[in-house]
């Protein structure tokens, strides 16, 4: 009559936005200690932990690959000026390569050599 069934997608949405609203640990602290006693809830509960591992995970990885790119990039520390082969991965036996490819004026080069 007038009250509507939520659909399984209007449902996962209303608990997605409690699962944001209570924070991934206590999110957590519930399926574990089973508090979440609605299964399809608690199916949702995972998948919403889930995605924010993987999230976390990428956005950790995005930073770390910055990083290491700025920092290569500051030394100068690339063959070439071809930012896939780092200066460190050239063996000290390479000094022809490293005069002639610029790696001389690389800091972090001149240090190991």
């Amino acid at each position: 009559m007038g009250l509507s069934l939520l659909t399984d997608k209007q449902k996962e949405a209303a608990w997605r936005v409690e699962f944001d609203a209570l924070g991934e640990q206590l999110v957590f602290q519930n399926v574990e200690q089973g508090a979440i006693n609605d299964e399809a809830k608690r199916q949702a509960a995972l998948r919403w932990l889930s995605e924010r591992d993987r999230t976390a995970r990428l956005a950790w990885l995005v930073f770390f690959a910055a990083a290491i790119v700025g920092v290569a990039d500051q030394h100068h520390c690339f063959i070439g000026g071809n930012p896939l082969i780092p200066a460190a991965l050239v063996s000290r036996r390479s000094s022809s390569l490293a005069s002639s490819s610029g790696l001389g004026s690389c800091s972090f080069y001149q240090s190991r050599v």
